[in-house]
């Protein structure tokens, strides 16, 4: 068992209700509600809670993963709350390296999607996997240089080996084609509603990377099935193309996860029952847990 540790986060309801402790726990969750720099809807710093509200929802069977997500060990260890951007990014750095130390795999909540800077500085992967609509690679948006149009840029300036895959974009800007003209990053772009890359093509570039952090900006997916997010942007995934996606993971150390710009404008809402079934997909795809898998000889659920 490991060592009983504190976070300085503000406790909220848990995600599924789960009351597991961060030391015995495979993944443990916890919230960013920060929106001072986000470009679109104003609403994000609602999205933890409202994940966490739809994640009571929902069945418990993954029957694409035959995984129980009841049995999932998840740990919810509230929110990190802030206004000031360097205040809330040493607040992320300092928990998820906290609940790296518990070896256990940090899942963040946002959130504007630049809160995805501190967890991959801190965490150090290989690979930076991004399923995003937008590339977010611009070098300054509305005046502002650090925001969730230009933090990826932002973030491979400060860790120059970090290798980045980004899977579902379809909405760029003439600054970052150009940008990109110099790169050798892997862009897998969504054209007439599938990947330019088949799975199988994805996968054998990722076996090449130890170690994996993925960010889920929840406008990968279409507005038809995801209108409350930030920048919606059409002709996105659909949740079943995305879920399905995942597989890719299921051999692969991953270190990291969160899942971003979520923008409630209602108290519930359709899309925050998507973003709660992301999570709880995402973890089904890559736990190590055996007491979470489902047997059955069901020929509908093999």
């Amino acid at each position: 068992m490991n060592q009983k540790r504190e976070f300085t986060t503000f406790k909220r309801n848990s995600f599924a209700g789960m009351e597991n402790a961060p030391e015995d726990s495979e993944f443990v969750i916890f919230g960013v509600p920060y929106d001072l720099r986000s470009a679109g809807r104003r609403s994000i710093l609602e999205a933890p809670q409202a994940i966490r509200r739809a994640s009571m929802d929902l069945e418990s069977i993954s029957h694409r993963f035959l995984v129980d997500y009841d049995f999932l060990k998840i740990s919810d260890i509230g929110d990190i709350t802030g206004f000031n951007f360097d205040f809330v990014k040493k607040e992320i750095y300092n928990t998820v390296k906290g609940i790296e130390e518990l070896h256990s795999i940090p899942v963040m909540l946002g959130g504007e999607h630049t809160v995805t800077w501190p967890a991959v500085k801190c965490l150090e992967p290989d690979l930076l996997i991004i399923l995003d609509a937008h590339l977010d690679m611009r070098d300054e948006y509305m005046g502002e240089k650090e925001c969730n149009a230009t933090f990826v840029r932002r973030l491979v300036e400060e860790v120059e080996k970090l290798n980045v895959m980004h899977i579902g974009s379809r909405s760029y800007s003439q600054e970052e084609i150009t940008y990109l003209e110099n790169k050798e990053y892997d862009i897998i772009p969504l054209k007439n509603s599938q990947l330019s890359k088949s799975t199988d093509e994805i996968k054998k570039i990722i076996q090449n990377f130890e170690s994996v952090y993925v960010s889920i900006d929840l406008d990968v997916l279409d507005p038809a099935f995801m209108s409350e997010v930030g920048n919606p942007e059409p002709e996105g995934m659909t949740p079943t193309q995305l879920f399905e996606l995942f597989h890719i993971f299921r051999d692969t150390t991953i270190k990291g996860v969160d899942i971003v710009e979520l923008s409630p404008t209602l108290h519930s809402h359709p899309s925050h029952h998507v973003a709660a079934k992301t999570v709880y997909e995402f973890l089904s795809s890559i736990t190590r847990d055996e007491n979470a898998k489902v047997e059955t000889k069901l020929d509908f659920l093999k």
